[in-house]
């Protein structure tokens, strides 16, 4: 009877696992003859060689720059975000609560920041510092995924799968972004890794090292760290009764991921109660995973993510749907490949809101599915698509700008950073005032002395913790008369915990232009980057007119204080 040419006779193992092998293993090809060594400065050259990839012009993208989505746009602010967090963390040690601006962070715990913060440490206040996490992440991932091809089908395949996820267009730019969904990735991969080598986890290394997995999971992203947990009952309902981990090896690895998260939980909810439960328990788990904010797209989710899945990479698509014929033929021998890609996809659908980077964590099984369609080819033959791949990488690259290109040699940066780069140059100590801006919150990750941001709009925002009653976010009419109501909102933020008034005032709604000149008018000791447009309407005695980037200016007070920070003024 002849052989599919996808199922091969195991002849040895590429990593080491179980002797026996399973209904549950990934077969083994030809890797009798490879030595540990080998084994290991494979990996080792994987990881040096994706690491170089995703980092080598990583500085070449400014923080908050570049998509996060880029079929409709959007722009990624909360890098400017986690990475304050992250230099405000290494500049204070304070690495349990993160802040920005003042006020607390606890949307989700804070490893990424904790790493991110390590690395400015070690590195200074950089781009490339804040990003460096992300990078060994990405890198980390890359080798994996290349262990695990090469352990299901060959050397060759395992280089095609690897190429097909350094490439891809999504997986590439958050390689290169200060947020917390390349470090959440990671851990779900390292975990399930674990699970194709001992699916029943009965090797006390395993068990231990999933569990690590699962709880730095939980401690990057909150909820969405449950994935390796609920990937592994998936797979566990799939094996064979005989082959599944008992009952206590499940219960192990859970109490051992709770023992790994649990600690920063209770530390949140002894010291910051109030703060911990309305931001961390009802907002970011409630308000924005269950009951969804406004959507910024009308589709519904799944012609959401798949359109973005193919523009973003119609070659690891395509690969992928032609793979899934083969993977359901043999699906008892694709188990872990099978539980990824069900788990990715129930978080997608479950969580409410949406957002095109949700796909991170389903990529690289879904390299390993398009490993299959490779897989099928003569064994002799699979150096042509590994060549067109690489071709098909070549084009990406040269098409940086595209959707579905690589950024690797696109200078990109908002386009008032320049301004506000030079701004903070001047060391100017009075604080700045941003008026409807275009940066993406890239001027509060600068040394600045302080940095506002004011909104001109009908009605206020409606942020989902309440930021308004404590005062973070005040009416223009208030913001003018500062000094009579800060004391009100500095027991406000008391209340919740917070010990200043920092904080006050970080977001000023203005319902029309005329507000905006009010608070010009009733604070001189500041300055402010307007839009142009707006600028035209008043000329104010107390303020210069200095250029402040394409459509802007700034206003500066020609009362000058002095402020100077030890960073530079371009990340």
């Amino acid at each position: 009877m002849q052989r599919s040419p996808l199922v091969e006779e195991p002849t040895g193992s590429v990593l080491k696992s179980p002797p026996a092998q399973t209904a549950d293993s990934p077969r083994f090809l030809g890797a009798g003859t490879v030595s540990p060594k080998v084994r290991s400065l494979a990996a080792a050259a994987a990881f040096l060689i994706s690491f170089v990839w995703f980092a080598a012009t990583a500085e070449n993208s400014g923080i908050a720059s570049v998509f996060c989505d880029p079929v409709s746009r959007i722009a990624s602010q909360d890098e400017a975000v986690y990475g304050r967090e992250a230099i405000e963390m290494a500049a204070h040690k304070n690495f349990l609560t993160p802040t920005y601006l003042g006020r607390y962070v606890l949307n989700k715990p804070p490893l990424m920041q904790i790493l991110a913060a390590q690395s400015v440490r070690v590195f200074g206040a950089s781009a490339w510092a804040v990003r460096f996490p992300s990078m060994v992440a990405a890198a980390a991932i890359t080798t994996l995924i290349f262990l695990l091809a090469w352990q299901m089908y060959s050397l060759t395949v395992a280089t095609g799968a690897a190429l097909l996820l350094a490439s891809s267009h999504l997986f590439y730019v958050f390689a290169r972004f200060c947020m917390t969904d390349m470090l959440l990735t990671l851990w779900l991969t390292l975990a399930l890794f674990v699970v194709a080598l001992d699916p029943s986890l009965r090797r006390a290394h395993s068990l231990w090292i999933f569990s690590l997995a699962c709880g730095a999971a939980i401690l990057t992203k909150a909820a969405a760290g449950f994935m390796p947990i609920l990937a592994l009952l998936i797979h566990t309902a799939l094996l064979p009764r005989d082959r599944r981990p008992g009952a206590p090896r499940l219960l192990t690895a859970i109490a051992g991921a709770t023992a790994v998260a649990l600690p920063w939980h209770i530390y949140q909810l002894a010291v910051h109660t109030r703060w911990f439960m309305t931001e961390y328990v009802w907002t970011a788990h409630f308000l924005v995973g269950v009951a969804a904010p406004p959507q910024y797209s009308a589709e519904n989710h799944l012609v959401f993510y798949a359109r973005r899945m193919f523009l973003m990479d119609p070659v690891l698509a395509v690969l992928a749907i032609a793979g899934l014929i083969p993977m359901a033929r043999h699906w008892r021998h694709r188990v872990v490949s099978l539980a990824w890609t069900v788990t990715a996809l129930l978080a997608l659908l479950a969580f409410r809101y949406r957002s095109a980077y949700y796909l991170l964590p389903l990529l690289p099984a879904v390299a390993l599915i398009a490993s299959e369609s490779l897989a099928l080819i003569a064994r002799r033959r699979r150096w042509a698509p590994i060549a067109t791949v690489l071709v098909c990488c070549s084009l990406k690259v040269a098409s940086g700008s595209e959707v579905w290109g690589i950024p690797a040699n696109l200078y990109s940066e908002r386009p008032s950073a320049s301004a506000l780069e030079r701004y903070c140059g001047l060391n100017r100590g009075n604080g700045l005032v941003l008026v409807d801006p275009d940066d993406e919150f890239y001027a509060s990750i600068l040394p600045i002395a302080r940095v506002r941001y004011a909104l001109v709009r009908a009605e206020p925002p409606s942020p989902p913790i309440d930021y308004a009653w404590l005062g973070i976010w005040m009416p223009a009419d208030r913001f003018a008369r500062f000094e009579q109501w800060a004391p009100l909102y500095r027991e406000r933020l008391r209340s919740y915990g917070l010990n200043s008034d920092w904080p006050v005032g970080t977001v000023i709604w203005a319902q029309s232009a005329n507000e905006i000149e009010s608070i010009i008018a009733t604070h001189p000791e500041s300055d402010f980057s307007i839009p142009t447009s707006m600028a035209l309407r008043f000329w104010p005695a107390s303020h210069s007119v200095v250029p402040g980037g394409p459509g802007r200016v700034f206003l500066l007070s020609k009362v000058a204080r002095s402020y100077s920070e030890a960073r530079p003024c371009r990340l």
